[in-house]
């Protein structure tokens, strides 16, 4: 009986001992776990801030180069407005750096594209740019500048979205984005600008065309200069 009760007890003993092995193997997981999830999570934040970083400081060589009245494409009047109030942006948001499938399309012929003066620059369409953008399908159509050879290594992108008029210029923004070398292109609306016609009326500017015009808001980019203006 004392035997069979020493065995019980040393049994039992064992139970606890690889109960306990058991749970601090979990512990020791669970915390290598929530450490690498912690990790990440900085790591992500890290990346992040410093794309915020990155974004204010090309902000802010911009307006230093408006102000140079050796490179500015601005007269001497326009320089002095924006040295009182300079451009006004969306603070830089990552959910805005969108993931677009690109669609090579050439067929159509050359064509001039309306601005806000008599000037038709010409254009082709280059492509078509896929996207999801808070749960909306989006398509943008991205254009060729044809006048000289030297602007060809970038699309251009003129858009409207749901801020025009409101929060951001009334008659659209653009984007430009380097030749696509693969089937998926990255949208950066955070470096969405806006016309020169936005800042003064003696600009003649592309007109964004109406396939252009998104159905969402966009958050991002340049902000309405002159209230008001369209």
């Amino acid at each position: 009986m004392e035997k069979n009760q020493s065995d019980l007890i040393l049994l039992f003993k064992k139970g606890i001992g690889i109960t306990l092995s058991f749970i601090s193997f979990i512990t020791v997981i669970m915390f290598v776990t929530s450490c690498e999830s912690g990790n990440q999570k900085n790591q992500t934040l890290s990346k992040s801030q410093t794309y915020i970083q990155t974004i204010l400081q090309e902000r802010a060589k911009l307006e230093r180069e408006t102000a140079d009245t050796t490179i500015s494409r601005f007269n001497a009047e326009e320089i002095a407005q924006f040295k009182i109030k300079p451009r006004q942006y969306f603070y830089p948001d990552t959910q805005y750096i969108i993931k677009a499938v690109f669609t090579l399309d050439t067929s159509t012929p050359v064509f001039r594209m309306p601005t806000n003066t008599d000037r038709k620059p010409r254009f082709r369409i280059y492509g078509y740019l896929d996207f999801t953008i808070k749960d909306t399908a989006c398509r943008l159509t991205a254009y060729q500048y044809m006048e000289t050879p030297e602007d060809n290594e970038f699309l251009f992108i003129p858009f409207g979205d749901k801020t025009n008029d409101y929060t951001s210029y009334g008659g659209g923004r653009y984007l430009d984005i380097p030749m696509p070398a693969s089937d998926t292109v990255t949208l950066d609306f955070n470096k969405a600008y806006n016309p020169y016609c936005s800042y003064s009326d003696r600009w003649s500017c592309t007109l964004v065309p109406p396939v252009n015009m998104l159905d969402v808001h966009i958050f991002a980019g340049e902000k309405i200069y002159r209230e008001g203006h369209h």
